[in-house]
């Protein structure tokens, strides 16, 4: 439903306000819902086995303060960086900033969502996993665009509306059977999503290669 609704929006040719706020009233529901669902239905999880693993609690917290606020004031500096960086490899190789986007900061900022589901799938807390991808995915796409889009204006690319939107609902819509049949994501299935997922990298550097060339052309 959200990668419907967020398709919806991006049809619109921008997210502004308005799209922004609806973003983020989706995502308030979804919220409310998750927190009633928790209460209503049985925990059927098991202690935590790692308890031990987890560090000891620290004699003050004005430590742990300093280390949140310089994390974020590195996190703001760091995406700053990740930004300006992105744009220089862009302008430097003569492809969009929106290929960038998709590929070189998309796998960056993933990166920690990958570590996570690695560990959990590790130790055993398959749940975990899935949901902290489809989690991070939900507020990717209304909290984080609903957010960014109430500050300001965000144009949505041709590109997006004739290709890599469609994607994104194809790759939402290949973990519903998973979900539905409560069947598992072995190492067949999760060779075929990798494989997809390098197929469309491939096309994406290729269409960021003839559209460079075109340019030259011109």
């Amino acid at each position: 439903v959200a990668t419907a609704l967020f398709i919806g929006l991006a049809h619109t040719g921008s997210f502004g306000w308005q799209e922004g706020i609806i973003l983020l009233v989706f995502l308030s529901l979804f919220l409310v819902y998750s927190g009633m669902r928790a209460k209503t239905m049985p925990c059927d999880m098991e202690p935590m086995e790692q308890i031990d693993d987890l560090q000891e609690k620290p004699d003050g917290y004005g430590i742990s303060v300093a280390l949140v606020i310089g994390g974020l004031i590195g996190l703001g500096i760091g995406a700053d960086l990740l930004v300006e960086g992105a744009v220089e490899i862009a302008t430097g190789f003569g492809v969009s900033e929106a290929v960038i986007g998709l590929t070189l900061v998309a796998l960056g900022t993933s990166l920690p969502e990958l570590v996570t589901a690695l560990v959990a799938a590790v130790r055993g807390h398959c749940d975990v996993a899935v949901g902290n991808v489809i989690g991070s995915n939900l507020f990717n796409l209304l909290g984080i665009m609903g957010i960014t889009a109430m500050i300001g204006e965000v144009p949505v690319p041709d590109s997006f509306l004739q290709v890599d939107l469609w994607v994104m609902l194809a790759s939402t819509m290949i973990l519903i059977p998973f979900c539905r049949l409560r069947s598992k994501v072995g190492k067949l299935s999760g060779a075929t999503l990798v494989a997809l997922y390098v197929g469309y990298m491939v096309y994406l550097t290729h269409s960021a290669e003839s559209a460079s060339v075109m340019g030259l052309h011109f």
